[in-house]
């Protein structure tokens, strides 16, 4: 399953986890996590601060970060609502 997988991957993989006294071995590197189904229209970046590459209603835009943090973990609003499930 996918949350355990990624742990496991992130604790375990090449390049990642950490050494024998405890550090991280690459602590800088990100992390994406994306669906085989998803399409991407533009590079990935770690600023969404330009309004002309952002799609968000002023609710949303209230109390966000916009800016990939060292150690905090960043995702994308849910953006389809609940249309789908009575129509």
């Amino acid at each position: 399953n996918k949350p355990f997988g990624l742990k496991h991957w992130l604790e375990f993989g090449e390049l990642m986890g950490t050494t024998v006294d405890g550090k991280m071995k690459n602590e800088d590197h990100r992390v994406i996590l994306t669906d085989p189904d998803m399409l991407l229209l533009r590079p990935m970046t770690g600023d969404f601060s330009d309004n002309r590459e952002v799609v968000l209603g002023k609710r949303a835009k209230l109390n966000r970060k916009f800016k990939l943090e060292h150690g905090q973990p960043f995702a994308q609003t849910y953006g389809f609502g609940a249309k789908w499930q009575t129509e």
